[in-house]
């Protein structure tokens, strides 16, 4: 009987008469068997960085192989991540996060305050400041959101917006100045901060000044 060649080799000469002829795998090939005529290429996504492999290697996280029959991975560039292990491509970071290294398994979030709208953010300069008036309050935001009526916001990079005081109100969104909050007028009054409008003092009450808080009962 012959001796067939070991797994992690192949041989296609017929008749041999000496183990050289089972030649090694070479990298980014394996032969899982004995007795194989050829070694076949690794997939996408794998590699075999030694020569005789019986076996091929899935990339890790954060790493990708697009072509067949390769010793070594490739490193997912930064704004790209791979999240599982056997990648054929890197997928981009989605808007509201960022990468800045190479390699990576994942992306990170825009903090708090701040937002991007592009995919494939490189660096945290790809994530802006909420403008006045606007504000993020979660990381990994693709938008900020402006203040709703009865509030404001005069910074950057807000993650909330200011009520108006009590005895105030704004009609406006997406204030950027204290100064949109107005004083209830006379016979009104805003108990509460934050309030898009005064009511009125009911019957048999009174407001005497502006900014009021409560209404006053009328004297017997």
């Amino acid at each position: 009987a012959c001796i067939p060649c070991a797994a992690g080799q192949s041989s296609t000469a017929t008749g041999a008469s000496s183990q050289n002829t089972c030649l090694a795998c070479p990298l980014g090939s394996f032969s899982p068997s004995s007795g194989s005529q050829f070694c076949s290429g690794c997939g996408q996504g794998q590699y075999s960085s030694g020569t005789g492999g019986t076996v091929c290697q899935q990339c890790d996280p954060g790493s990708y192989q697009p072509y067949t029959g390769i010793s070594s991975c490739f490193q997912c560039s930064s704004g790209r991540y791979g999240s599982s292990t056997g990648g054929i491509v890197c997928q981009q970071c989605d808007p509201g996060y960022y990468q800045g290294n190479q390699g990576a398994s994942s992306c990170s979030s825009c903090a708090a305050g701040k937002y991007s709208t592009g995919s494939g953010g490189s660096s945290s300069d790809s994530c802006v400041n909420c403008q006045p008036g606007f504000y993020s309050s979660l990381p990994g935001s693709q938008a900020c959101i402006p203040c709703a009526v009865g509030q404001y916001g005069t910074a950057t990079g807000s993650q909330a917006c200011i009520p108006c005081a009590a005895g105030q109100y704004s009609t406006a969104t997406g204030a950027s100045s204290q100064n949109t909050c107005l004083a209830c007028p006379l016979g009104s009054f805003s108990p509460s901060s934050g309030s898009s409008s005064c009511s009125g003092c009911g019957q048999g009450r009174y407001s005497s000044g502006t900014g009021g808080i409560v209404c006053q009962q009328c004297d017997p």
